[in-house]
């Protein structure tokens, strides 16, 4: 089975919309459920695919901003084994 992608939904809710409003209002009764279930089924599945993606973007985000921070903390040492102190040395005296 095909799986219909979040812009075909839209389309879908979009187009069943107006075929409920078109048919509503030229008063044809029988037909206006067609574009009201079309618009209900097909909504509520934008709908999840919608909020589904833009969580995992967020948890993207969220895991990408705390693995910089670790990066930050966890930099590697400019110091050489055994020296505890990096600064600038006092000048030489000539």
């Amino acid at each position: 089975m095909r799986t219909l992608s979040k812009r075909q939904l839209l389309g879908l809710t979009i187009t069943s919309g107006v075929v409920f409003f078109v048919f509503l209002f030229a008063n044809v009764g029988c037909l206006v459920w067609t574009g009201l279930i079309g618009a209900c089924v097909f909504g509520p599945w934008w709908y999840y695919k919608y909020q589904r993606d833009q969580k995992l973007i967020e948890a993207g985000h969220t895991e990408q901003i705390t693995r910089a921070s670790s990066d930050r903390s966890t930099a590697p040492s400019t110091a050489t084994k055994g020296s505890s102190w990096l600064g600038v040395p006092p000048k030489l005296e000539r």
